[in-house]
């Protein structure tokens, strides 16, 4: 799939949208949220709204997300510490990176996005693979 100048502004105009029906609402869920009674109908309301809520970030991340380009690519590796670093930029807990891994569902290499945790010694979240570690090819979008 071909991200397009068309697909770009798109992904622009749904990220703008998300972002301003997130913050006109947010007062409003978090007063509702705040009420010490509601009527059975209040509550699923408000269920529904924080579900759309979480669906509206989600949306809005992946359409940023796409949006950005390649900024570093290379190598990652840990050190004997348990940091990860690529490119000799050390990645904090939390970093979002897409790694060159096989799939054993396509039988073939793909991107996954994923992300470091852990501290002191970190590990890459959100994998099959939970023992991937240096040597593998990595990529960070900025």
């Amino acid at each position: 799939m071909e991200i397009t100048n068309e697909l770009k502004q798109d992904l622009s105009t749904l990220e703008s949208a998300c972002g301003n029906f997130l913050e006109k609402y947010e007062s409003v869920l978090t007063s509702a949220l705040n009420k010490l009674e509601m009527s059975a109908e209040e509550s699923l309301k408000i269920d529904l709204m924080l579900e759309l809520i979480t669906h509206l970030s989600s949306a809005q991340f992946a359409a940023s997300y796409m949006q950005k380009d390649v900024v570093k690519e290379g190598i990652l590796i840990q050190d004997p510490s348990g940091s990860f670093t690529l490119g000799g930029t050390p990645l904090p807990p939390m970093t979002d990176i897409e790694v060159y891994v096989h799939d054993d569902e396509l039988d073939q290499d793909v991107w996954k996005r994923v992300f470091i945790g852990g501290s002191p010694k970190q590990r890459i979240c959100g994998l099959k693979h939970p023992n991937l570690t240096s040597g593998i090819h990595a990529r960070i979008r900025g």
